[in-house]
């Protein structure tokens, strides 16, 4: 495997994203396939050496199931057999700014209440206590740029958040 800079980690050049397996229909969200499918996958990623692992709260089967694939992970980590050396190489980035709410109504939110809730659930549901990389997954039509990457920069002030990132910002 080879490895690449990322801020201040060493990862590697495939990372591992976790999205499609909380989609509806999805191994990870069928509770008798979770282990046999979803989570050995993510453990065989970590075997071959993968260590940049890539969620988001919005990853879920449906809107009342928020958090879903940021669960399933933790999981995953918590039953992986590797040593703690390997363990200590493997950054978990998750995102935070998109909602769902019910009747599956996405929408954005990047406001600074926002985001600081999301990443406190963020962080309860990956059991840790500050995310390494935390993103903003998408801008909030109903606020400017910098005004969100201030409130993105509010979490980390916080030491909720050791980086920082956003994901699928088109200006």
């Amino acid at each position: 495997m080879e490895y690449r800079k990322l801020g201040p980690w060493d990862v590697s050049s495939v990372g591992l994203g976790l999205m499609n397996v909380s989609w509806q229909g999805r191994p990870g969200t069928d509770p008798e396939k979770r282990y046999s499918h979803a989570i050995a996958g993510i453990h065989a990623a970590l075997d071959a050496g993968v260590t940049l692992l890539d969620t988001a709260d919005v990853y879920a089967p449906t809107w009342d199931e928020m958090g879903h694939n940021e669960v399933l992970l933790r999981e995953a980590l918590d039953s992986w057999t590797g040593d703690e050396a390997a363990r200590n190489r493997v950054v978990v980035a998750t995102k935070g700014g998109i909602t769902r709410s019910e009747g599956e109504v996405w929408g954005r939110n990047g406001s600074r209440e926002y985001l600081e809730r999301a990443i406190e659930r963020s962080l309860e549901r990956l059991g840790v206590d500050r995310i390494q990389l935390y993103q903003h997954h998408r801008l909030d039509p109903e606020r400017d740029l910098e005004t969100q990457i201030e409130n993105l920069g509010a979490v980390k002030a916080q030491g909720l958040a050791e980086q920082l990132g956003v994901s699928n910002y088109n200006l």
